[in-house]
């Protein structure tokens, strides 16, 4: 079986990708012997995708599906002097979105998400 030089290229840095991301989780390091209690805010953001195809517009009206959208989290966490660690983490993420005229009217409609998410890191 014959394997072309991109593959392998390919392969390797999908594995530096996500190796990178595991790393990315674990880059804050508290001291608690130096720092009696103490919290840690992270933002981040980016921009996302949803790649399943759009069913749902009528085809007879006329209209734009957006599929690409920015997407925001917050991380809340709070790393005390003993061993219980524990945060709180939330973004906003649009899925898609699209816009219809129809005899002059126009609709749209969002389909977003927050999630509310318990954190307990560990160390």
């Amino acid at each position: 079986m014959y394997t072309s030089k991109k593959t392998y290229l390919l392969l390797v840095l999908l594995a530096i990708l996500a190796v990178n991301s595991l790393l990315a989780q674990s880059n804050v390091k508290i001291d608690s012997n130096k720092v009696w209690k103490s919290f840690v805010l992270q933002v981040g953001g980016g921009i996302g995708s949803y790649t399943t195809v759009v069913h749902i517009k009528p085809p007879a009206l006329s209209g734009s599906v957006k599929r690409y959208s920015p997407v925001g989290t917050l991380r809340l966490l709070w790393y005390p002097s003993y061993r219980l660690r524990m945060g709180f983490e939330t973004g906003y993420t649009d899925f898609y979105s699209y816009k219809v005229k129809n005899a002059g009217k126009e609709g749209s409609l969002h389909l977003s998400a927050v999630p509310l998410l318990l954190c307990f890191p560990c160390r």
